[in-house]
């Protein structure tokens, strides 16, 4: 899983990268202990999530790109638990 995940580190780097990246998170209200978070609501070092994909990708608009993040609360800890990455 991890070698499968590390494919997607490019994809999801910020142009210039760093060594110690910020994620901030436009706060999306829960459904219960879950929360689903689009891809527009994500910067990476200040870039949105949608936008430092898209460039990486081979010919995909801006159109045919939808990337939601979901999360879950586990023992009062966050964690990501699901990547819904559609393209088309």
């Amino acid at each position: 899983m991890e070698e499968t995940l590390g494919q997607f580190k490019e994809s999801f780097t910020p142009d210039p990268p760093s060594d110690d990246p910020k994620v901030e998170v436009t706060q999306a209200p829960a459904a219960g202990e879950k929360v689903t978070v689009p891809a527009d609501k994500i910067n990476v070092d200040g870039q949105a999530l949608d936008k430092i994909v898209l460039p990486h990708s081979t010919g995909v608009t801006q159109d045919q790109l939808d990337i939601k993040i979901e999360s879950s609360r586990i023992e009062n800890s966050w964690y990501v638990t699901n990547l819904d990455f559609n393209i088309g």
